[in-house]
């Protein structure tokens, strides 16, 4: 039934098609949202935490869009990975949170970029 429903990834995906500005900058993390090129500028990154917040404010992004099925793997070991944590944790105190979607078991993290 999980697999045949909608996640929280094809809800981050309607929502930023409707409320983020088109031709707006996008990181999009591994395992997080489809964001269409024709509409976004969109970059992608195995993890977004691999290059620093001011890496994201100096090359013009705008908004952040993290993948549970990558964060959610440092957060489940949380001891394993203490480093990671604290990296992403940088990240969600540094950058305005604009909406969090967890539909279907699946969470995805938007953030806007604001230096």
């Amino acid at each position: 039934a999980r697999l045949a429903g909608t996640d929280g990834r094809e809800t981050a995906r309607a929502w930023i098609s409707e409320n983020i500005p088109q031709g707006s900058l996008i990181a999009l993390e591994s395992f997080s949202s489809f964001v269409d090129p024709e509409a976004y500028e969109v970059t992608g990154f195995l993890r977004i935490i691999d290059r620093t917040p001011n890496w994201y404010v100096s090359n013009d992004f705008q908004y952040l869009v993290f993948g549970e099925g990558m964060y959610g793997i440092f957060y489940r070991e949380p001891d394993r990975y203490p480093e990671r944590v604290a990296s992403y944790e940088t990240f969600f105190h540094t950058f305005r949170h604009v909406k969090t979607f967890d539909d279907g078991g699946y969470e995805v993290l938007i953030y806007q970029v604001v230096p």
